[in-house]
């Protein structure tokens, strides 16, 4: 195991998601989803007294699905060499000619902010302000500052798999897992 995956993986196993949009993603049009990424800022682990976090919000962006197979879902732009990585591995766990539904994603970022407080609180205030809002399309998660990409692309990764069940029957319901003749 190299180094960048061990790195990649640590990051994947000290993310979670703290609040998921309250929505699935669209089967037949474009899901747009703000994202808040909250993250100890690396320089902390030399300064213990600081109680600061990196809040990071932007939007990603879902276009219209199309039926493919893992393999393909390798085409995302804009993401680390360790979050591509992470992507190889999901692709290999699953086999590369199952099929599946793919979204091409686009992250934009918008703002990075330091804010006072540890980072799960601060998560968590975002997450009841959102809440009150009704804020449906939005995602709160905790993630690590150096590879904060990585867990968005982790977002991503569930989010999409949360959704397939249901974008599957709509596919199946409009005919489109049948085999064209012709």
């Amino acid at each position: 195991m190299t180094s960048n995956e061990q790195d990649w993986i640590k990051a994947v196993e000290r993310t979670w998601i703290v609040r998921f949009p309250k929505q699935h993603l669209m089967t037949f049009g474009t899901t747009n989803i703000s994202y808040y990424v909250v993250t100890e800022p690396i320089y902390q682990e030399t300064d213990a007294t600081s109680q600061e976090s990196v809040i990071r919000t932007g939007r990603v962006i879902a276009n219209k699905p199309t039926i493919i197979t893992p393999t393909y879902a390798m085409n995302l732009d804009g993401f680390s060499k360790e979050a591509y990585d992470y992507l190889r591995h999901i692709s290999q766990q699953y086999g590369p000619n199952s099929p599946g539904i793919l979204y091409q994603y686009q992250k934009q970022a918008e703002k990075v902010e330091i804010v006072g407080g540890i980072a799960p609180t601060i998560a968590q205030r975002i997450s009841t302000d959102l809440d009150s809002r009704d804020e449906n399309m939005s995602v709160v998660m905790v993630g690590v500052d150096e590879l904060w990409d990585v867990a968005l692309l982790k977002f991503m990764y569930e989010f999409t798999s949360s959704s397939s069940t249901q974008n599957m029957r709509e596919f199946q319901d409009r005919g489109l897992l049948e085999p064209q003749v012709g």
